[in-house]
């Protein structure tokens, strides 16, 4: 028994619910506002209904000299939008005259849907998602014990909430707290009986429909007037809590006003079938809260049923003819009261024609946005015919009026069983839109209503029917349905009992209690999961992953139709719209590149004009090659020219490939893949990528930026590729760097000299004072111009003011294949080229034909992806036997094990062919190593496999830079990363680490030194390769002295490669001699290597250090500080107080009470004490006259061998007002500082008074 049933149009849903939006929304919602007349100047009155009570409106076409485009193609290249003008008649009627004034209005430019469902905004193909949402109606549900929840969801207008709470526990004499109550929109909760009353129920109309659903809810009510009602109303809906029986009757004004509010054609529908209701009025109605107030009340008693929020029976899907509506529906209203202002502005003038009050900018900016900026308006996937097909059908719950993506509960993103056949239960995003955005099913359709339906093949008596019928989700309850995969014979159902399905709950029943039976197993898939062959064999996750990966194929040069299908891949290539199908049957009479011409059998002629290299959204290639031949014959809707990713009218993303299950060598460890060079010669995985690059040519205020076909500072050699206009000639091969368009832009001007005034007189403007402007080829780009187009204010309309023209160069780069790409399978299977070997080094066949790729046999057991396996050894013997396979998905409802033997079966045929009788009966094949010509010392499994190129490719990833000619960053003058700065790969902590792990020493200092921020050995070892010379090592980093300068903050000194003694100049020598103190500390003479202690000439031990680099040495210095230090003022003199530090490296303990005995001594040196504060402060300051100062020391014993010279304290100064003074500058505390280095280094404590003798006491004490 034959049964066909055609595949639904992929594309139909958006186009029909534009349609509807422009043919009958339109009209409606200007039928809505009609007529407009203001309270306040009631003479004349706007309307856009006619006298025969019709709403007149149509579209026009723009001139074609206007300059906006008429066509999608044209609006791409002239990057515009493909819109055309709404039309509408408006009538203006004087109610004093009786005059009747009619005028055609332009209301907004309305773009123009494609034959695929998409929009042209701005020159980019956009699509607008389908948005699933609740659908309107009033649901019901229960979320706990006892308590009832209702929403009243309106088409227009907010949602009203009901609320039904019983009291578990009713305590005899008590008032009981079960309620029932309403919040209407922007209100505060009120009990039902009184929202009842204020509608105009009386007490004896409550009673009788409602009083023993009350009586069992245990809800006490009492009656009440209207007015007490309305007022109850009224404080609900005053901002300050106020109001009365007025402010109730406003409230409830709204509730029930049709342009405020209305449930809609659906929401009305749904709401009687719900409720039981008759009646098609949009408006709510007293009667219908009543009806939903009443089925609330009886849910306790089991005389209604809730609902499930997550079955699509509850949901419904938005088009953008809804979603639109929901854009411009304000904007109406804005445009509603624009005009009323106007008629009141001109109550006592004579109004001309309706066009001087319409002001239709509102309108048109709401449509404007709503193509920028909705969330749902999303640029067109165009990465490959089948990713721009899963794009159009792709449907989401988050939006304007949807989901809140961080509030959305768990239950709605999981499976539901109403989602069977409807939405594709395999793909789904990862994150947090999984489950909330979906794709359709490959057979769903959706109704006028927004439903999603599928469809199923009538059974009766067990047999089945050729007749098929689309079941909406509420339509499941009604009817018994079998799944597709189940048995049958001759169109008879078998079994005893099968496996059904009605509504939610899965049953067994006899064939004869069967209603309905799915068509094909495939119908439950998306488009994507429908081309994976063999899926059923493959883990869901890994067929995801096959469906998300086919997205982001890219098309190849040469695309391959796969010898192993499902039957999928023509209905994609047809419903995807880069194809050309013939509108009518007839004779091909003229083939070209450009076009072709079919002659149909009346004579009657009709061209096809091919797309050829353009660009889409993603850089790819759109580009149309003809597929018939002159002479042939063709029927009505048959492919006659192929798009990108299309051969012979089947989806072709990829190659089949022989590939083989084994090792090789390591270079296939991990997924890695092993290609032969042969594939990159023959050019079957290369891909063409076009990129766009743009230049506007501006009028400035310093005058015109002008093109020339020179540029200063650069060579002649340099601008070869350009032409006349300074512009690069289509077909001119241009790298990074090289100019594009030639452009130089007036500077500044300045005075000029005499000279320079008659030069420029002489020789005319010099080039000094044009800058260069250029468009270049940026980092990383670089191919063949293919194209060039400069647009203009006069071919624009639409170009910005101040622009004088905009010039597009286009530019095509072929791509190989190359390492660091990555290749998939279908079924999750990826990996990256990790080698490109000679064709004579790969493994071969016995009859000497070498394979394609080499992969890792390991990837196969633990990603459950069996179904390649499959794949591989059907495409190879299919190859062989020249067939081509559609596999039906899921045939092992056909019969057991049926992909196994049909494989078993193609096996067998090709062992019977001549010439490939060294197939194993498992199909494995002994190959031959290409390397050594020995044989593999296991059978390996060889086949063909169809594999994809993904947009992953090491060329838009990995980045290099010039080592020493690339940017670097101000502030710390290391090498910029990223490829957007033209930086490279930059070396981390975990990089070093590796290097370090290989000891390649000489290779890591380079990095870390002259290829970092080592300033002075990068700028010399520059000028070494210019020179010829050997690059020296490099010194210290900007890093490192960074990170000394932030020691030296915290007071300490850093010394590269020894030990200092801050008391003792280091000599400039090669082997540095420092003394020590008598007990030079363990940590001391152990900081440097191969220190030896010496004794000099004064018996003192020092350190000799061999000359050499040695690793930083911290230690504090032992220069004198000042601590403290006092301003002088009215002629005093500042006072100091100075001190040393000893090195942190010394055992330094705290000081014991020490005694010693005052002994006054003498500074060292020819200089008074006077003289030496007069060298710190300069002239500026003026000493006592008659005093001398005097030093006294006091020296203390202290235990430990680490003595400290703790402070040096100034004089007291005499009290004498001397005139101010300037404050020391920094070299003069230095030369204090040296002065006082002639101090012993004992522990000693000097004081710094006056002496009234005049004459210096003590002597100084030996150094």
């Amino acid at each position: 028994m034959s049964f066909f049933f055609q595949a639904p149009d992929l594309a139909e849903f958006p186009r029909r619910s534009y349609r509807r939006f422009l043919e009958e929304t339109i009209g409606n919602l200007f039928a809505e506002i009609s007529p407009i007349s203001s309270d306040l100047s009631p003479r004349f009155e706007l309307t856009f209904v006619g006298p025969d009570g019709k709403v007149k409106w149509w579209f026009e076409d723009y001139a074609p000299d206007s300059g906006y485009p008429n066509s999608a193609e044209q609006a791409r290249k002239t990057n515009m939008t493909h819109a055309r003008r709404l039309m509408m008649e408006a009538w203006l009627r004087d109610t004093v005259t009786g005059e009747l004034r009619k005028s055609k209005c332009y209301i907004a430019d309305m773009p123009v849907i494609t034959d695929r469902g998409t929009f042209v905004i701005n020159g980019s193909e956009r699509v607008v998602l389908g948005q699933l949402v609740r659908a309107p109606g009033i649901y019901f549900s229960q979320p706990a014990g006892n308590t009832y929840k209702g929403l009243m969801l309106a088409e227009q207008g907010a949602p009203i909430a009901f609320e039904l709470v019983i009291d578990p526990q009713v305590t005899p004499g008590k008032a009981s707290r079960s309620k029932c109550r309403v919040k209407l929109p922007k209100r505060s909760w009120i009990a039902c009986t009184t929202l009842l009353t204020a509608m105009g129920f009386d007490a004896q109309d409550i009673q009788k429909r409602l009083g023993k659903l009350l009586d069992r809810s245990r809800i006490e009510w009492k009656e009440i007037t209207q007015a007490e009602a309305l007022s109850v109303v009224g404080r609900g809906w005053k901002p300050d809590g106020g109001g009365g029986s007025g402010a109730g009757n406003t409230a409830l004004g709204e509730l029930f006003d049709k342009r405020r509010y209305s449930l809609g054609k659906l929401g009305r529908s749904r709401f009687n079938r719900k409720l039981g209701l008759d009646g098609e009025n949009k408006q709510l109605s007293p009667s219908d809260l009543m009806a939903a107030i009443e089925y609330l009340l009886g849910l306790p008693s089991d005389m209604g049923f809730v609902d499930h929020i997550d079955s699509l029976e509850n949901r419904h899907l938005r088009g953008v003819g809804e979603t639109m509506l929901k854009a411009v529906r304000p904007a109406l209203g804005q445009m509603t009261r624009s005009i009323k202002m106007k008629l009141e502005l001109n109550e006592d003038e004579e109004i001309g024609s309706p066009n001087d009050l319409i002001d239709t900018r509102p309108f048109s900016n709401a449509i404007t946005k709503y193509f920028s900026g909705n969330p749902l308006v999303q640029y067109l996937d165009q990465q490959n015919p089948l990713s721009e097909l899963s794009h159009r059908r792709r449907i989401t719950s988050f939006g304007p009026g949807g989901i809140d993506p961080n509030a959305a509960p768990v239950e709605m993103r999981d499976v539901h069983p109403s989602q069977i056949g409807r939405v594709c239960l395999v793909e789904s995003p990862e994150g947090k839109n999984c489950g909330m955005v979906s794709y359709l099913a490959s057979y769903c359709r959706i109704d006028d209503d927004g439903f999603l339906t599928v469809p199923y093949r009538k059974v009766k008596n067990g047999y089945l029917l050729d007749e098929v019928q689309f079941l909406t989700p509420s339509d499941d309850k009604k009817y018994t349905l079998a799944p597709p995969d189940t048995r049958c014979v001759d169109g008879k159902i078998l079994g005893p009992l099968v496996a059904a399905r009605r509504g939610e709950s899965l049953i067994e029943v006899t064939p004869e209690q069967v209603d309905m039976m799915g068509i094909t197993p495939q119908g439950f898939l998306s488009v994507g999961s429908g081309l994976i062959p063999f899926l059923e064999h493959d883990d869901t996750g890994r067929a995801l992953m096959g469906g998300g990966m086919m997205r982001q194929t890219l098309p190849l040069v040469r695309p391959e139709r796969p010898r192993v299908g499902t039957g999928m891949e023509k209905i994609v290539a047809r419903s995807s719209g880069h194809s050309i199908t013939a509108r009518r049957g007839g004779t091909v009479t003229q083939v070209s590149g450009q076009n072709i011409e079919i002659t149909q059998a009346s004579g009657e002629k009709r061209a096809y004009n091919l797309t050829r290299f353009d660009r889409t959204n993603q850089n790819t290639i759109l580009d149309q090659r003809p597929s018939v031949s002159l002479g042939q014959k063709v029927e009505a809707g048959e492919i006659i020219a192929d798009g990108p990713g299309i051969d012979k009218g089947e989806l072709a993303l990829g190659r089949n490939l022989l590939i083989a299950f084994m090792p090789w060598g390591g270079y296939n460890y991990e997924d890695a893949i092993v290609v032969r060079r042969g594939l990159v010669r023959d050019q079957k995985l290369t891909h063409i990528e076009i990129e766009k690059h743009s230049l506007n040519v501006y009028q400035t205020l310093r005058g015109p930026e002008i093109l020339t076909p020179e540029l200063p500072n650069v060579s002649s050699k340099d601008l070869e590729h350009l032409d006349e206009r300074g512009i690069a000639k289509i077909g001119a091969y241009v790298e990074a760097g090289d100019v594009l368009v030639s452009k130089l832009t007036p500077k500044e001007h300045r005075a000029l000299s005499s000279e320079e005034e008659l030069l420029q007189a002489i020789f005319g403007k010099v080039a000094e004072e044009m800058g260069d402007s250029s468009l270049r080829v940026p980092h990383g780009s670089g191919g063949r111009v293919i194209d060039v187009r400069i647009f203009t204010p006069e071919t624009t309309p639409e170009m910005k003011a101040g622009v004088i023209c905009e010039i597009e160069v286009l530019i095509a780069r072929l791509c190989p294949v190359e390492v660091g790409d990555k290749l998939a399978g279908r079924h999750g299977n990826k990996g990256i080229v990790a080698n490109i070997v000679p064709d004579e080094d790969m493994p071969f066949l016995p009859d000497g034909t070498p394979v394609d790729l080499v992969l890792n046999s390991l990837g196969v057991p633990s990603r459950m992806n069996v179904g390649q396996v499959f794949d591989t050894q059907l495409g190879l013997y299919s190859d062989i036997l020249n067939r081509y396979y559609r596999i039906h998905q899921f045939d092992e409802s056909l019969s057991d094990d049926a992909s196994y033997r049909l494989v078993k079966e193609a096996l067998a045929e090709v062992r019977k062919t001549p010439g490939y009788e060294w197939f194993g009966e498992d199909g494995k094949v002994i190959l031959t190593d290409g390397r050594t010509g020995e044989k593999i010392d296991r059978p390996v499994l060889v086949g063909r496999q169809y594999m994809l190129k993904l947009n992953q490719l090491v060329l838009h990833k990995v980045n290099a830079r010039c080592g020493l000619g690339g940017p670097y960053a101000a502030v710390t003058q290391q090498p910029v990363g990223g490829k957007a700065n033209h930086g490279g790969q930059r070396m981390g902590e975990m990089e070093v680490w590796a290097v370090q792990a290989y000891g390649a020493a000489n290779i890591l200092h380079e990095m870390m030194t002259i290829k970092a921020d080592d300033i002075q050995g990068r700028h010399q070892a520059y000028t070494d390769m210019v020179q010829g010379k050997n690059v020296q090592n490099g010194s210290r980093t900007a890093a490192f002295d960074g990170l000394c300068c932030e020691i030296r903050g915290l007071g300490l000194e850093v010394t590269l490669g020894r030990v200092v003694d801050s008391f003792e100049p280091v000599p400039d020598r090669t082997c540095s001699r420092i003394a020590l103190p008598e007990d030079a500390t363990l940590e001391e003479t152990l900081q440097v290597s191969s220190v030896h202690m010496l004794e000099n000439a004064e018996g003192q031990k020092i350190l000799e250090i061999p000359g050499g680099d040695y690793e930083p040495v911290v230690r504090a210095p032992r220069l004198p500080m000042i601590t403290s230090m006092t301003n002088g003022r009215n002629g005093r003199k500042p006072q100091f107080e100075l001190s040393t530090q000893e090195s942190l490296i010394d055992d330094i303990d705290e000081p014991a009470n020490l005694q010693g005995s005052e002994q006054e001594v003498s500074p060292a040196g020819t200089k008074s004490v006077n003289d030496f504060v007069d060298t710190i402060l300069g002239d500026s300051f003026f000493g006592p006259d008659d005093d001398d100062l005097k030093i006294s020391i006091v020296e203390e014993t202290k235990p430990a061998p680490s003595a400290e010279l703790s402070s040096l304290i100034a004089p007291e100064l005499d009290s004498k007002e001397d005139p101010l003074f300037d404050f020391p500058s920094l070299s003069e505390l230095q030369n204090l500082a040296q002065e006082l280095m002639t101090i012993t280094r004992a522990p000693q404590k000097v004081h710094v008074g006056t002496d009234t003798s005049g004459n210096d006491g003590g002597s100084t004490p030996d150094r």
